[in-house]
């Protein structure tokens, strides 16, 4: 598991102080579920080396990620959900870099690249993401049938 329950809950809390969206199991699940699902940046199915360097390029959105975790975790397998949580992602990203960096970010070399490298992500997301979204729904599918 990547997080701790006291990181959990400090993403939890960066995400309530940027006003970031999320799904309700963001909120509702406790710390130990959610160090389960959130797994940080990149897919499940990539290799862990990728996902740290991954996820250290990206440290500065990792409530957004997480969101985006639970996103994946509650998907139906639909392409208008999985589009709905890339936007949800891309908008929480731009929300913690409009709050990181304030009203300096336009003309701050390091804002501007941190902009671009939210603009690659979300591009990513939105070309390669379908097979893991998809991957994700059989996988609630399975549990939920397992649990009957």
């Amino acid at each position: 598991m990547r997080y701790s329950a006291v990181e959990i809950e400090q993403i939890r809390t960066t995400a309530c102080k940027n006003n970031l969206t999320a799904p309700s199991i963001f909120w509702s699940y406790s710390a130990q579920h959610l160090r389960q699902i959130c797994n940080g940046c990149g897919a499940e199915d990539a290799p862990e080396w990728v996902r740290d360097i991954l996820t250290w390029i990206y440290r500065h959105y990792t409530a957004a990620h997480c969101i985006h975790d639970c996103d994946f975790e509650i998907s139906d397998g639909s392409d208008e959900s999985r589009n709905k949580a890339n936007a949800r992602f891309h908008d929480n990203c731009l929300l913690l870099w409009k709050n990181k960096y304030g009203f300096t970010r336009w003309i701050n070399p390091v804002a501007l690249w941190g902009r671009k490298k939210i603009r690659l992500a979300h591009k990513a997301l939105v070309l390669f993401s379908k097979d893991a979204w998809l991957d994700a729904y059989q996988k609630r599918l399975q549990k939920e049938v397992s649990a009957l």
